[in-house]
């Protein structure tokens, strides 16, 4: 339950009889099972699956996260990094928020820009549509 993986699934991992367990899945078990970092290797390598690296973030939003956030047209939804990189948002965020766009990729921190905005840079206005850091758009 800790991993936010059902207790099925984890016996049929036990006993050899599942689908090949995702890099996301082996680090929900070690996480619930509050594995030290050797021991979490040593699990990833059992799966087959290399140990993460220490100090990388993963700033990959796969299309069915992007799609879920068109879905949510009347709620400001942002989606952040580890680190609070803006890494995706929606058109109802834009509005709270102000738009992404208008910032360079290396500024769209959300802590940053509460604590540090950089006065040179233009205000950010409220802007329509689904965003991610990586689009042509944005």
């Amino acid at each position: 339950m800790l991993a936010g993986i059902s207790v099925d699934y984890v016996v049929r991992l036990e006993q050899g009889r599942g689908p090949h367990p995702s890099e996301q899945v082996v680090a929900s078990l070690c996480r619930a099972l509050r594995l030290e970092t050797e021991e979490r290797d040593l699990v990833f390598r059992l799966a087959g699956l290399e140990p993460p690296r220490a100090g990388l973030i993963d700033l990959h939003v796969r299309p069915g996260v992007l799609r879920l956030l068109d879905r949510f047209t009347d709620l400001p939804t942002m989606l952040l990094s580890a680190k609070g990189d803006v890494l995706a948002w929606n058109a109802a965020s834009c509005a709270l928020h102000g738009d992404w766009t208008t910032l360079a990729p290396e500024r769209r921190n959300h802590a940053r820009q509460a604590f540090l905005p950089d006065p040179s840079e233009p205000a950010r206005t409220p802007a329509g549509g689904p965003r991610r850091s990586g689009s042509p758009r944005g």
